[in-house]
């Protein structure tokens, strides 16, 4: 995941990584490639930022299933 990163950036994209849905075989790998990443100005989000973020406004349905759907998976973590 951090090669292809840093390879997006090079090839002029503005990637972001979704931290909670990346990992590595040691947690201490994950964390420094998510520090090293951060380093470079690269933006590392959540995946409920992201669902928030795509659904835009607080007042459609689409909204409430997703903080539904939010809300359950935070339970069971």
């Amino acid at each position: 995941m951090l090669q292809t990163i840093f390879g997006l950036v090079r090839h002029g994209y503005d990637p972001y990584v979704v931290g909670d849905a990346v990992t590595s075989r040691k947690v201490y790998d994950k964390d420094t490639a998510l520090s090293r990443i951060a380093g470079q100005g690269i933006q590392c989000v959540t995946t409920e930022m992201v669902l928030l973020e795509w659904l835009a406004r607080g007042d459609t349905p689409e909204f409430e299933k997703s903080i539904s759907l939010i809300k359950d998976l935070i339970r069971e973590a």
